[in-house]
């Protein structure tokens, strides 16, 4: 990413950092966008058997409704991925993986830097973590072909979580 002429931070919160930065154009003028920089995220496919998922009913309070989800969280200071994504899966699935692999990256685009990580769960223990106090999940194991038509259906309402399940059920046919 190239440096800008000049960066001004309008916000910093815990979670976002909201920024003026001015660059010089193809054409040689000046332009200031803004960005907003988020903390990055990990998102977790709990894999039960090669054709089983672990999906989770889990109530958010913004929604005022259950939703379903995979396991998904922010990566804390001084942690690494695999470390975040191992936590995710613990605290709110209650299981460990044996085998936890990085599979791919998100990328929002120029205006909102996001980085989120996607990582595959398998060989999965019981091993549970204390839940966050605002958490509360109700686990599903299901199919790969069910958890797929839930995502291409509009029932799985995060779009990085629905693309994630079509993207693992597409590499598995």
């Amino acid at each position: 990413m190239r440096k800008p002429l000049r960066k001004k931070v309008v916000y910093k919160g815990s979670l976002f950092t909201v920024t003026e930065e001015t660059f010089k154009t193809s054409h040689g003028h000046k332009k200031t966008y803004e960005r907003i920089y988020r903390i990055p995220s990990v998102y977790v496919l709990p894999m039960l058997t090669p054709n089983k998922i672990l999906l989770m009913r889990e109530w958010r309070v913004s929604q005022g409704k259950y939703l379903w989800r995979i396991p998904a969280g922010r990566v804390d200071k001084e942690q690494s991925l695999r470390k975040a994504a191992q936590r995710e899966l613990q605290e709110e699935t209650g299981y460990k993986a044996g085998k936890l692999r990085k599979v791919y990256k998100r990328f929002l685009g120029e205006s909102i830097q996001a980085p989120a990580y996607v990582f595959l769960a398998q060989d999965l223990t019981p091993a549970p973590l204390p839940q966050d106090e605002d958490e509360k999940i109700i686990l599903h194991p299901m199919s790969l072909s069910r958890a797929y038509d839930l995502a291409m259906h509009g029932e799985i309402g995060e779009e990085l979580m629905a693309l994630s399940i079509i993207r693992l059920y597409k590499k598995t046919l």
